[in-house]
């Protein structure tokens, strides 16, 4: 089971990303606290904690109304967006939230997380790196960008004929995908009608360009070995360091590093204890 590090370091497997993203009040340019935007979006903050995002969204929607440029009303919203499973709404909100706050890592995390989600291995891995830049002591960060690591990746491209436009998807592949992989020369194919990986059938002469970028285990292994390294060695953080000893683990197991894999399995079990 993969669990990972949101912006406010909670720590969630993909499935359950939503029901612990917790909405925050953060730097609002221009805000004080007694601003009808910040008073509003306190009043979405208790709708969304109490699981109603409708009414949550719409506060926030509000709040933004009354002060276009309020980043945590943006940044909230797409919190709740992402619970909605709106992830393309989500990255949305957190691209406008860090146009405002250009130098916020949580708000970098959390759209790492809603471009994983949506299968967008590098464009995570690279919000993931600009939140490390912002906040090199950023244990969270480090341990995201190293699960985005451990992931293969699979794209296709294709012209839609007729009309000439270019689509292109971008999938998560399994593990053992590469093991599947026909010689380069098959990752082209000009037929039709095709079949997609989502399972679209794309009718006519069509072509398609598949590209594999495979995981980058080594990466993965050094970004699980700085969270580690930055993790407070306290009961608080207990957690987090299992979390962190036990995806280091799963790395060195895919590489068949079966005693670090074990050492690495048995530390995160102490620090559960």
């Amino acid at each position: 089971m993969i669990h990972w590090t949101l912006g406010n370091v909670l720590s969630v497997t993909p499935a359950s990303l939503a029901s612990v993203m917790t909405a925050a009040i953060l730097v609002c340019s221009g805000c004080s606290k007694q601003s009808p935007a910040i008073t509003m979006v306190k009043q979405a903050n208790t709708k969304q904690a109490k699981g109603d995002l409708d009414g949550a969204i719409a506060d926030y929607t509000k709040a933004i109304e009354l002060k276009p440029d309020c980043s945590i009303a943006f940044y909230n919203r797409g919190i709740a967006k992402q619970a909605k499973n709106d992830t393309a709404g989500a990255i949305a909100d957190f691209t406008r939230a860090i146009e405002v706050e250009p130098n916020s890592a949580p708000i970098y995390v959390n759209r790492g997380l809603s471009k994983f989600l949506k299968g967008d291995r590098d464009g995570a891995i690279a919000d993931f790196t600009r939140a490390i830049e912002l906040r090199p002591d950023f244990a969270g960060a480090y341990h995201n960008r190293g699960l985005a690591k451990t992931r293969a990746s699979y794209g296709e491209t294709y012209i839609e004929p007729g009309t000439g436009h270019t689509n292109t998807w971008s999938h998560f592949a399994p593990r053992d995908f590469d093991k599947t992989l026909a010689e380069e020369s098959k990752l082209r194919v000009e037929s039709g009608p095709i079949k997609t990986v989502t399972g679209a059938i794309i009718p006519g002469r069509t072509t398609i360009t598949r590209n594999f970028v495979k995981p980058d285990m080594d990466g993965a292994i050094a970004d699980f070995t700085k969270a580690i390294e930055l993790n407070p060695k306290n009961a608080m953080y207990a957690a987090n360091r299992a979390m962190y000893y036990n995806a280091r683990a799963q790395a060195r197991q895919d590489q068949g590093d079966k005693a670090g894999a074990a050492e690495d399995f048995a530390q995160a079990k102490e620090q559960r204890r």
